[in-house]
């Protein structure tokens, strides 16, 4: 029974998704100005764009605060962990 519920899920979840992307992508816009931006805007972006970058080449200092504050859980205490290299 659970196979069969997971498979009718992913069918839906994939139309939809699926249905998603055929409207972005091949729709004409509703509005085809060209989007407003503004120096703000794209200091953000490039916030974000090195945030996302720093967080990809140097992420074994958070998977290690990550692992030490989930051992120090009182929610999951009896869970064992895996050892951080």
């Amino acid at each position: 029974m659970d196979g069969r519920v997971m498979i009718v899920n992913s069918v839906i979840s994939a139309f939809y998704y699926l249905n998603v992307s055929r409207l972005m992508y091949f729709s004409p816009p509703a509005d085809p100005a060209p989007l407003a931006t503004n120096r703000a805007l794209k200091g953000v972006l490039a916030v974000a764009a090195i945030a996302t970058l720093l967080l990809f080449l140097c992420a074994e200092p958070f998977f290690q605060l990550s692992h030490a504050a989930a051992q120090t859980s009182t929610l999951l205490p009896h869970i064992p962990l895996y050892p951080v290299r």
